[in-house]
């Protein structure tokens, strides 16, 4: 249960995106509540029991009757199962509902890219070749295309991870970010009105189309222009 209240709480939530770890971790936070709770199971005292007050003696009728029925004590099994389901009930509704308001507070990807099989393209090491000096071609990835952006991942002679997008739309952008290993790397993409250079013709001008490269995917991630 610890690993799935860390994907649900931790600082990057993904059990939004696995149904079946959702409802597991609501089944268990739920077991768990009621697994804490005491659960106390009478058994009957003698055959005066079944006729005997299922109601706590006041401290005066104790005093007068010392020997007063056990079964006077007796809490009622069916009344407590009733609180109990009560609140469990509550507790599984409001688990429901701090998820459903974390899901709508995290960020959800406009596309998830998965690698796209192929023979690797040189075109993006040439491209680089300027900037970045490239380990070897090998470790060329290619994902899956967002409209008009071809996407990549290579891995540089320095050992840092570069994520680039060429838009072969318009005079075809290419832009590319590095980040040493372990680092979250995200390539932001402005869509500008000067110059316009066809990337984002869908989009308003001063949206921003954000890629994150994943350990085999990359999220997009479109923002909207700024209120103004």
């Amino acid at each position: 249960m610890r690993d799935l209240r860390a994907r649900a709480y931790g600082p990057k939530p993904d059990l939004e995106a696995d149904p079946a770890a959702m409802a597991r971790l609501i089944e268990l936070e739920a077991a768990h509540v009621g697994a804490a709770m005491p659960v106390n199971v009478t058994e009957s005292v003698g055959s005066n029991a079944a006729g005997a007050s299922l109601t706590a003696p006041s401290a005066r009728e104790s005093a007068v009757d010392p020997a007063a029925s056990p079964a006077k004590r007796t809490i009622s099994n069916e009344s407590f199962g009733r609180r109990t389901l009560l609140l469990v009930g509550s507790i599984v509704v409001v688990a429901i509902l701090v998820f459903a308001a974390t899901w709508l507070r995290v960020p959800h990807p406009a596309a998830t890219l998965q690698p796209a099989a192929g023979e690797a393209d040189d075109r993006v090491i040439r491209a680089l070749d300027s900037d970045v000096e490239v380990r070897d071609i090998s470790t060329l990835r290619q994902f899956e295309p967002y409209h008009n952006l071809d996407v990549w991942s290579v891995e540089s002679s320095s050992g840092d991870t570069c994520l680039a997008a060429w838009n072969r739309g318009g005079m075809s952008r290419f832009q590319f970010h590095c980040g040493p290993p372990g680092v979250e790397l995200a390539l932001h993409m402005s869509v500008e009105a000067e110059p316009d250079d066809g990337f984002g013709d869908w989009l308003p001008t001063g949206s921003v189309v954000s890629l994150h490269l994943r350990e085999n995917t990359v999220d997009v991630f479109v923002h909207p222009p700024p209120a103004t």
